[in-house]
């Protein structure tokens, strides 16, 4: 990996005023370059907020690909430790489709919870 290459992707971030809190360049399976912008650093937790939609997404699909789930599959069958005992009829036929595509009908916004 060109240390120019990185050099020229941090060049062209602040060219187009794009604020990043870190970056982390992987190269077969070595970090070869990282870095935080202040105030981030290593140690200052990060909500991923959205971001966590798009890793659940990818292990699903994995999931399914590899015969281990379906689509159509109710939550409550994929993780029957995890339910709770005053569960609502409605959220019991949530499947595992309704969440990577958030359909599952939330009547409120949880941002608050996280």
């Amino acid at each position: 990996m060109s240390s120019r290459a990185i050099a020229a992707l941090l060049d062209r971030l602040e060219a187009a005023s794009i604020e990043c809190h870190s970056l982390m360049v992987v190269r077969h399976g070595h970090v070869v370059a990282e870095g935080w912008w202040a105030p981030y650093s290593a140690e200052r937790p990060h909500l991923p907020y959205s971001l966590t939609k798009s890793f659940t997404s990818v292990a699903v699909g994995l999931a399914v690909s590899d015969g281990l789930l379906s689509l159509a599959d109710r939550v409550v069958d994929v993780l029957p430790d995890h339910v709770p005992d005053n569960l609502s009829a409605q959220a019991s036929r949530i499947t595992v489709h309704h969440l990577p595509s958030m359909t599952a009908g939330h009547p409120g916004d949880s941002l608050a919870d996280a």
